[in-house]
């Protein structure tokens, strides 16, 4: 081959690889919307050119409603306004209508539509759920319940159930393939607290196929979205927990999700215009921080709360020590949350755990303060831990395919109680304080947050519901009926704390004040006494935490909420 025909071999070499070898720009994101107020649950439209959204119009307590606006700028339009809320748009392929959930009003909740323009809303449908979808020709809605996924004409009709989730587990946050021949959604499982992707082929549009599980991960996902060959999908998600918040994507046909570098930090939730190559999220931003509040005798001053444990990051969840010298928290301010300890002034804080996935959080001091037991997802799934006060390895007291959290030691020490949704509804169970063979010790099912044991050993306290209504329960040390704590009625929060003396819980809030009444209810005597008064609400799972002398509380407050709109323009 001569000089020139070999150049000529690489040169044609060379064009065919280029296109391989050719590199996009890294991916950025912009700020779309910097208003006061709580700005979420993105849709965007198919041409790209404008986007629907919740805001609550930068009104304290307000109500959030639907609003539109040009992604090239201008004002927002408000479609809805009270009674009740809006929630969870998603805007039809010729961008004409907008499908929402409403909710607050009785009259009117269910699935509806309105013009993208306003004007009256159409209930199509009584269903209070997420994120419903469009068939890419505009003539089907579907929609999730806790039943499942159904399909429905989008001018209202029968509609047609395509999923039916095992007991307990529901389906939400749904997609429809570019060509509508299938479904991404969300299964949550009743034995973890997160969920994974599926996709169901769809033989008609409201003709249900097979079912194929993507991932399992079992952490937190949200708002699939399709890319524009149909060949992936897009979403939130939590890997991590609230700390390692992104956006991620999976092939459709299944594999490893992959996270898409340079953009997503603090995603919830997300929508795409494949066409436009336009994509939106929503990010929301926390900073929780410890406070301290010195406790007011019965009919004393109260005291002013101060700020105990604060950084850029976020501590939560603080529990004095059996002889209150020491303070255990949950803590990111390294990067992950971990367990920490530190002075009850709060002074030289040092991290007990050092995990390098997952989340560690709730911790619960042994009554000798030898130990703390905490819980931890490492792996995904969230476990019971104990470890050293004093540092060391941590130890992994369950091992089940189910979120085991919210321990507690009994008054004596020699046993661990927990919440767990084992046996498809969250029940407590306890083991022995070193591990072992797990024992159900509550039968009705609950929520089972902020447990504790009485002083006496007798009795486990839990926040529970009946029905619709929340409140503070009680269950047997060694198992039994559940029945609601005596003389505490309605509650404000999940957060209480059981001393010797009393329990300590968070009243509804007093219209007149604006205030959240802190209380007290003397076991003694059944009799409730305020002690205090928070003017914000607290961080209700972080729980509270009142000193052995019974002087001072500690609780956790959000100090910054950031709820705003992101835009990535050239999604690929």
């Amino acid at each position: 081959m001569t000089v020139s025909a070999l150049a000529l071999a690489l040169a044609a070499a060379l064009a065919l690889l280029l296109p391989r070898l050719r590199t996009h720009a890294p991916l950025k994101d912009a700020p779309l919307t910097a208003y006061t107020g709580a700005q979420g649950q993105p849709a965007i439209s198919a041409d790209g050119s404008q986007f629907a959204f919740i805001w609550d119009g930068d009104q304290e307590d307000g109500p959030r409603e639907l609003y539109v606006k040009l992604v090239s700028g201008g004002t927002p339009l408000r479609l809805t306004a009270p009674p009740g809320v809006a929630a969870n748009p998603s805007w039809s392929p010729d961008g004409q209508t907008i499908a929402f959930i409403r909710t607050g009003d009785p009259a009117r909740n269910g699935l509806t539509v309105i013009s993208a323009l306003g004007g009256p809303e159409r209930r199509i449908d009584e269903a209070i759920n997420y994120r419903p979808g469009w068939s890419p020709d505009g003539k089907w809605l579907y929609f999730s319940q806790q039943t499942g996924i159904y399909a429905i004409p989008s001018q209202g009709g029968e509609k047609s159930r395509l999923t039916e989730p095992p007991p307990g587990s529901y389906d939400f946050s749904l997609s429809v393939s570019p060509d509508g021949r299938r479904l991404a959604f969300c299964r949550r499982d009743p034995s973890d607290n997160g969920s994974n992707l599926w996709t169901l082929e769809l033989r008609a549009a409201n003709s249900p196929g097979s079912l194929r599980r993507l991932t399992a991960t079992d952490d937190p996902k949200s708002t699939p979205a399709w890319s524009a060959d149909g060949e992936d999908i897009i979403y939130a998600g939590e890997p991590g927990g609230r700390t390692d918040r992104g956006i991620f994507r999976v092939p459709a046909s299944g594999g490893a999700p992959v996270q898409v570098d340079g953009i997503g930090e603090n995603a919830v939730a997300l929508a795409f215009a494949p066409k436009a190559r336009r994509l939106i999220y929503g990010r929301s931003v926390t900073d929780w921080n410890i406070w301290r509040m010195p406790l007011a005798a019965s009919g004393g001053a109260v005291g002013a709360p101060s700020k105990l444990f604060s950084s850029t990051r976020s501590e939560e969840s603080a529990r004095y020590s059996p002889d209150g010298k020491r303070i255990a928290l949950g803590s990111d301010r390294n990067g992950r949350s971990q367990i920490w300890v530190a002075n009850a002034d709060g002074s030289n804080p040092v991290a007990l755990t050092n995990f390098t996935h997952g989340l560690a959080g709730t911790p619960r001091w042994s009554p000798d303060g030898k130990s703390i037991v905490f819980d931890a997802r490492p792996e995904g799934l969230s476990d019971v831990y104990s470890i050293s006060a004093d540092g060391g390895a941590p130890k992994r007291l369950t091992e089940h395919r189910a979120n085991d959290h919210n321990a507690c030691y009994s008054a004596d020490g020699r046993w661990v109680y927990f919440a767990s949704a084992r046996m498809g509804k969250e029940q407590i169970y306890r083991i022995p304080r070193d591990g072992g063979q797990a024992v159900q010790i509550s039968r009705n099912g609950s929520a089972a947050a902020s447990l504790a044991a009485s002083a006496d050993g007798k009795w486990i306290y839990y926040f529970g519901y009946s029905g619709q209504t929340g409140g503070i329960w009680r269950v047997a040390a060694g198992g039994g009926e559940e029945s609601p704590a005596p003389g505490i009625g309605n509650v404000g929060s999940i957060s209480f704390e059981v001393t010797a003396s009393a329990i300590y819980f968070v009243g509804p809030r007093n219209p007149a004040s604006g205030m959240w009444p802190l209380e007290k209810l003397l076991l003694a005597d059944g009799k409730t006494v305020e002690v205090g008064r928070l003017e914000k609400p607290i961080v209700t799972w972080a729980g509270l935490s009142v000193s052995p002398d019974e002087k001072s509380i500690l609780f956790t407050e959000n100090d910054l909420s950031i709820d705003d709109l992101r835009l990535v323009e050239d999604f690929r």
